[in-house]
């Protein structure tokens, strides 16, 4: 089954976006993301939250002390390079 909402979720409207104006790169959103995603270099591209290992937890936003981060609708985007952190054993 994740392998199918993988798929769905590269072609998703709904995301995660990162206000650069108002974002102070504490990296408290990387720090606590349970999915490990490197938020900042989403911002840093410009780009929305495009990982697909994205589960909208929301802990990003409510950890963030500016609230630069929030969801998004407003456009569409496909999935081209994810900014994953892997951890090693």
């Amino acid at each position: 089954m994740p392998v199918l909402q993988k798929i769905g979720a590269r072609f998703a409207l709904w995301r995660m976006k990162i206000d650069p104006d108002t974002c102070i790169d504490c990296g408290l959103c990387k720090k606590h993301c349970p999915m490990d995603i490197k938020l900042l270099d989403y911002k840093e591209a410009g780009q929305r939250i495009l990982s697909t290992e994205c589960i909208f937890c929301d802990t990003c936003a409510n950890v963030c002390p500016t609230s630069a981060i929030s969801m998004s609708m407003n456009q569409f985007d496909v999935v081209r390079e994810e900014h994953l952190r892997y951890r090693s054993a």
